[in-house]
């Protein structure tokens, strides 16, 4: 009896957790009606990839949104990585870049890995996205 509720308790725990889990939806989400939102396509992702100087097949990327504020004009982007080690590539690969941004535009710009998810761009749309 005592494996059965452990089972159960085990199986309860990890449905939870994948629950809560991020993903794409969550995302726009936290973002509300202050943002528009635009998902990518398979060519405007390998634009993307092209632009950031970066190979998409590398890190498995399977999705790309973008996140616009709408008063401000403030963007990030939002990949979908393979896995969270991919996505804590891609943050280290994306680091030159970053630094190029922050510096080319007068705002924060920041890259964080949050599970297989990279989020890129102004710090304060990637703290909403994030619901922080």
């Amino acid at each position: 009896m005592k494996k059965i509720i452990a089972l159960l308790l085990l199986t309860l725990t990890l449905t939870i957790s994948l629950a809560s889990c991020s993903s794409m939806e969550s995302y726009e989400k936290n973002l509300g009606d202050d943002y528009k939102v635009d998902i990518y396509d398979e060519d405007e992702i390998e634009e993307l990839a092209e632009t950031f100087d970066i190979d998409a097949d590398d890190y498995g990327i399977s999705s790309i949104m973008e996140a616009k504020d709408k008063k401000k004009g403030y963007h990030a982007y939002i990949i979908q990585c393979k896995s969270s080690k991919e996505a804590e590539e891609l943050v280290d690969d994306l680091d030159d870049i970053v630094k190029a941004m922050d510096k080319y535009y007068s705002l924060d710009v920041d890259a964080v890995a949050d599970g297989k998810f990279v989020l890129v761009g102004n710090e304060d749309v990637i703290d909403d996205a994030l619901n922080k």
